[in-house]
């Protein structure tokens, strides 16, 4: 079967030259991984979901700085990825794990919110991306009182960080 890859073409203006962003490898992850998951292959899974987060990761980095055209994609692949991960982890019984893993995809998320230098398409994603991997944070923490005081403080500094970008974004009077 002969795929063609996933592109996303954008043009940027001031180089005029075309620059691909490539999400096939990270569809082709994923999709394993959910197959793998769906037959209740929960380590495959986990391994697909890995290497679905690393090319998301890698696709963040390449659109934060500028190495591909702007494009909102990364933040809403990097919280797909972080949620896959930690469904995977709450089936094998360790939803801490889970709440690690979309702990470190709120830190990425900020990371780009609070970079001067990131592009403001995906920092708009990252604002927009945020509250549902808070919400599901939120819904995978447990009765552990450490967890829960950590959840709290990544809602302070995500709301602080939002509020701060909205506050840059926004035209002065």
């Amino acid at each position: 079967m002969n795929r063609t890859p996933s592109l996303r073409t954008i043009r940027r203006p001031d180089v005029n030259l075309a620059i691909d962003l490539d999400d096939s490898r990270w569809k082709s992850m994923t999709t394993l991984g959910n197959k793998a998951f769906h037959t209740q292959d929960f380590d495959s899974a986990r391994r697909h979901y890995r290497l679905a987060m690393l090319e998301a990761l890698a696709l963040l980095t390449g659109v934060k700085h500028r190495t591909f055209a702007e494009s909102a994609l990364p933040a809403a692949i990097i919280v797909v990825s972080a949620l896959n991960i930690a469904k995977n982890w709450v089936r094998l019984g360790d939803p801490r794990h889970g709440v690690a893993e979309i702990q470190r995809a709120i830190a990425h998320l900020l990371e780009v919110l609070q970079d001067e230098s990131a592009p403001n398409l995906l920092k708009d994603s990252c604002a927009q991306h945020l509250p549902r991997a808070l919400s599901e944070l939120v819904a995978l923490k447990n009765d552990d009182m450490e967890a829960a005081q950590q959840i709290s403080e990544d809602v302070e500094s995500a709301q602080r960080s939002v509020f701060a970008y909205l506050q840059s974004s926004s035209p002065t009077h």
